[in-house]
């Protein structure tokens, strides 16, 4: 079953690149996924179709369908020539790779990496404590995931705006620096590389959090208690205890 589903999104695909085509294709297109999905059924060991292999199956045609597959369309599109008005045009070229390597494109592909990397390093180290705090919170763990999941409620572009009501020149924090008498007009907090860092952190903290959080809860608490009465400070516990786990 599958792999007839990945015969329906490669078929979508088409339809919605190629509507034209797409007559033309689908009967013989589905017939060859048909045809595979039977040859598989036939060449495969029948052990591999049962217990844990059939959902390592399940999981790597899903993982095809979803992931591979428009990766492989999109590599295509890549070498592809650029259409007169939209789209592409048949034929092959690396000029869109040659023009990636323009300074103008260099710099905003570093700008883009150092931030990245910059919101994950960040994440990692505001989620770890949070997540540790929730493990151990015992009758107010429950009531701590549910604040880290309460932003799930709205969506992302809400809580991106919010950033913006927050760093604008009127917003919230340049009204109580001016309010503390800290400055004198609104600093510029809007539209800067940490403005950027912050929206980011905000709306990607919880994704770090919940699997830290899934992670630390199945650690036996019981070697912590025991590396600590071995007189083993907080961060020697921290570094030999929870981190290898």
């Amino acid at each position: 079953n599958a792999w007839l589903w990945v015969a329906v999104v490669i078929l979508l695909e088409i339809e919605v690149r190629h509507p034209a085509a797409v007559g033309r294709r689908r009967e013989s297109f589905l017939i060859a996924a048909v045809v595979l999905y039977a040859a598989l059924l036939m060449l495969v060991p029948a052990w591999l179709w049962q217990g844990e292999w059939l959902d390592a199956w399940d999981a790597a045609l899903w993982l095809a369908a979803f992931f591979a597959v428009p990766l492989v369309v999109l590599l295509g599109y890549s070498v592809m020539h650029r259409g007169t008005y939209w789209g592409v045009a048949p034929g092959f070229t690396l000029e869109h790779y040659r023009r990636f390597l323009d300074p103008l494109y260099v710099a905003i592909a570093w700008r883009t990496l150092w931030i990245a990397l910059a919101t994950t390093g960040l994440c990692l180290v505001l989620s770890y404590p949070v997540a540790y705090v929730i493990a151990r919170a015992g009758r107010w763990r429950n009531i701590l995931l549910f604040l880290v999941i309460l932003p799930f409620w709205t969506s992302f572009l809400i809580r991106t705006y919010a950033i913006i009501v927050l760093l604008r020149g009127g917003g919230v924090v340049n009204s109580t620096l001016m309010g503390l008498g800290l400055t004198s007009a609104p600093l510029e907090l809007l539209y800067t590389p940490g403005a950027v860092l912050a929206g980011l952190v905000y709306g990607y903290l919880p994704f770090m959090v919940l699997p830290i959080y899934a992670s630390l809860e199945r650690l036996d608490l019981d070697l912590v208690d025991a590396a600590e009465v071995l007189g083993a400070r907080a961060f020697s516990r921290f570094r030999r205890v929870i981190l290898p786990l």
